[in-house]
């Protein structure tokens, strides 16, 4: 039953959680992106954790869900910016095209 419970709120954590889908700009690659959501830890330590107890498990479960980060698909840096703001223009004015 407990199981139950934590995936039932894991799956709810996961629905809600919004993504980022507006254009954004890669202070390290100096790339314009759509930037994509990586879980923080180990999927590892979370299914030895499942497998010892139902507590430990269900709480890393719900840190990893909740501590999605965003980044940069092409380098996987998180020092991303949306496109308009004042650091985006000046990238794109230094770069010629």
């Amino acid at each position: 039953m407990a199981v139950i419970v934590g995936l039932f709120i894991i799956l709810i954590i996961v629905v809600f959680v919004k993504s980022n889908k507006s254009q954004m700009m890669c202070l390290r690659c100096e790339d314009t992106i759509y930037a994509v959501k990586q879980s923080q830890g180990s999927i590892w330590i979370e299914i030895v954790l499942w497998l010892c107890m139902i507590v430990p498990g269900l709480i890393y479960s719900i840190w990893r869900t909740t501590s999605k980060k965003s980044v940069c698909p092409a380098c996987g840096s998180s020092e991303i910016v949306p496109i308009d703001s004042p650091a985006a223009k000046r990238i794109k004015s230094r770069i010629p095209g």
